[in-house]
């Protein structure tokens, strides 16, 4: 047996015996405390969850997380998040992929509060994301197959990017600037970037509006890296007064929110190098959401949501001179849906419905319309204190792939007052994109007759949200099914789609982070805070039922270690972010190694009792590591940006 079964065995006996041994210490509560450290609601309109009692993985980016790390864009905060590779083509998450537990990019689903921003192209577009890291709250990954609870496309995960919704005006602006002090060698300018943020709220505890304008430009870092991104978001939240028998007081919410985002960026080498170091893309995506809650007195909370999102992508092989060879993508989806929930102390139900229509046209993808209808159900039972039982499962019907239903259960024991243990099992599905359908090229087949990937997932770990001492430790595994891949039998053959028969892949994540004050240093700042964390994730896979090369599959993170040190007075604060990475598929049975070290100074001086102004200094890569995350892109060495930012309540 070897040390992953054991683990698996060892974890559902001990959840098991304390099912039946529940102490008597009272739910946990962290009064005060840092951010971090606290119990945070989940975000679902299903069946109500926090970080200390769901039965799954969770990991919570918070807001002063946010505000800590050496990021200037929201796509980028994902790449300190243990068990996520962010792999990048540029800089300042111009275009980016997420895989989360060795997954491929296609397979883990990304929401804004709630609304998928999957994109039936490609996954490249679904990190098209226009929020600022000043305008949310904070941001879960839900890792695992969880088809039960979030619907299509959530094979591998979830991240789902909670914004704020502050009950007080306040606006926030920030400039910011920078430069790896490399020149073009032709041209001999100085490559540099710069920016600002606006972030804007108005309104009061029953109606409230933020909106969020942002723009990112620079000349990159290397040849044809330069890049120009605008985002505008906005968020209206109502609470409408309402006394009656059948709804609550104040029972009536009502949420509308709506984003553009423009983006235009040089593309050496993303998809065809080295003939592509001239090529161009632009992209416009936009989505918008209304939604209702209806809370009764009664008979549970309704919701009722419509949603859409459109993008248009246009590629270029040579930007000065677009009509030697270009592609035009235009894709929309329209999501309408419902949701009940209805709660009672001892347990929960929730159940909905949804439908999907996505459509594309395309130059070179053709002109396709698919739909799809899902269903769910959702119930959670507590049978004692301290113990919860959830289970549950997701329909889903398409004219082509018929019925599908994707089970799954977790179950959460309080072990003691700061010490959970969890256990889960649920299934997944990824629907070919319509690039893996359709797309041919001189170098690229298409294959029309994919089938969805599914995956089986299950996982068993503990958690303790101490208000000192914070740790996880956790285990997975995987099987992939009918997994999508594009593959070729010689390196001169054109790549092909196919679906692989089975894949499976094994995992282990621990973390631990401590944190203290010591108040006779600094006193006058009110003392030091330091905070120390560490985590590991280590990767083990199956063989690939294939004899040909994989271009997808096997590109992932065999073992990926990040540290972190935050020290805090009330007007400094110092973070230095350390990351080890092992990466695996870039070259054929060879591994990449690099460490990459980044840091982040912000300094508020203070003025008249309270610290509006905030200066920031950020400094990426720090030992000029060279790396990639792709085979063809070399990304960006040692980076410095500075900027200010203030606040006006």
């Amino acid at each position: 047996m070897n040390i992953l079964n054991r683990f698996f065995l060892i974890g559902s006996v001990v959840i098991t015996a304390t099912a039946q041994a529940q102490s008597d210490s009272e739910p946990i509560t962290i009064p005060g405390g840092f951010d971090t450290v606290r119990v945070h609601p989940m975000y679902s309109k299903r069946i109500s969850y926090s970080t200390d009692n769901i039965g799954q993985n969770v990991q919570i980016i918070s807001r002063e997380d946010i505000e800590k790390l050496p990021v200037q864009t929201t796509a980028e905060l994902l790449a300190y998040t243990l068990g996520i590779d962010l792999r990048q083509r540029g800089v300042m998450g111009t275009q980016s992929d997420l895989q989360m537990q060795g997954s491929t990019f296609d397979q883990v689903l990304v929401l804004i509060d709630g609304v998928k921003m999957s994109d039936p192209q490609t996954g490249h577009h679904q990190m098209n994301i226009s929020i600022s890291p000043e305008a949310i709250e904070r941001i879960e990954v839900i890792k695992g197959a969880s088809a039960r609870r979030y619907g299509l496309n959530a094979l591998a995960g979830v991240v789902n990017i909670i914004t704020r919704m502050p009950q007080k005006p306040q606006l926030s602006a920030q400039v910011h600037s920078g430069t790896g002090f490399g020149r073009d060698s032709k041209s001999n300018a100085l490559y540099a970037n710069q920016g600002f943020r606006l972030f804007n709220t108005l309104g009061n505890k029953n109606f409230s509006v933020w909106y969020d304008i942002a723009a990112d430009m620079g000349s990159g870092y290397r040849h044809n890296t330069d890049f120009q991104g605008i985002r505008s978001n906005f968020r209206i939240q109502q609470r409408i007064q309402h006394k009656n028998r059948f709804l609550k007081q104040e029972g009536v919410h009502l949420n509308y929110s709506g984003s553009i985002f423009r983006n235009s960026f040089g593309a050496n080498g993303f998809y065809a190098a080295p003939a592509d170091s001239n090529a161009y893309e632009y992209v416009n995506t936009q989505w918008g959401s209304i939604s209702a809650d209806i809370e009764t007195i009664k008979h549970g909370t309704f919701n009722f949501r419509l949603s859409g999102r459109g993008n248009n992508d246009q590629y270029v092989f040579i930007k000065e001179n677009p009509s030697y060879y270009r592609n035009f993508h235009q894709t929309t989806v329209l999501t309408p849906e419902m949701s009940y929930k209805y709660m009672r102390k001892f347990y929960e139900l929730g159940f909905g419905a949804e439908y999907r229509k996505e459509q594309i046209n395309s130059t070179n993808l053709g002109v396709h319309l698919r739909e799809f209808e899902g269903m769910y159900v959702d119930v959670l039972i507590m049978p004692i204190k301290g113990v919860r039982l959830s289970g549950g499962v997701y329909g889903l019907h398409n004219n082509i792939l018929g019925y599908k239903l994707y089970p799954g259960a977790d179950i959460n024991v309080q072990v003691s007052k700061q010490i959970f243990a969890f256990a889960s099992t649920g299934t997944g599905q990824r629907l070919p994109t319509y690039t893996d359908l359709y797309y041919s090229g001189p170098s690229n087949l298409s294959n029309p007759l994919l089938m969805a990937e599914k995956a089986n997932y299950s996982d068993v770990g503990l958690r303790s949200n101490g208000k000192k001492l914070v740790f996880h430790i956790s285990a997975f595994r995987r099987n992939n099914q009918a997994l999508i891949d594009r593959t070729k039998d010689s390196l001169n053959a054109p790549w092909r789609p196919v679906n692989l028969q089975s894949f499976d892949i094994k995992g282990i994540e621990a973390n631990v982070k401590y944190q203290i004050k010591l108040k006779q240093i600094f006193k006058s700042q009110g003392g030091l805070r330091i905070e120390i964390s560490t985590g590991i994730s280590r990767l083990f896979t199956g063989a690939l039922n294939t004899q040909s090369i994989s271009q997808y599959t096997l590109n992932y993170l065999p073992v990926q270690w990040m540290s972190q040190l935050n020290l805090h007075t009330q007007s400094l604060h110092l973070s230095i972010n350390g990351r080890y990475l092992e990466r695996y598929g870039l070259q054929t049975n060879q591994i990449n190694k690099y460490t990459l070290v980044d840091a982040r100074f912000d300094y508020l001086p203070k003025m008249k009792d309270k610290r509006p102004m905030k200066l920031f200094l950020i400094l990426q890569n720090i030992g000029n590591t060279a790396y990639r995350e792709f085979t063809t892109v070399p990304l960006m060495g040692r980076w410095l940006s500075a900027g200010i930012s203030l606040l006006i309540d």
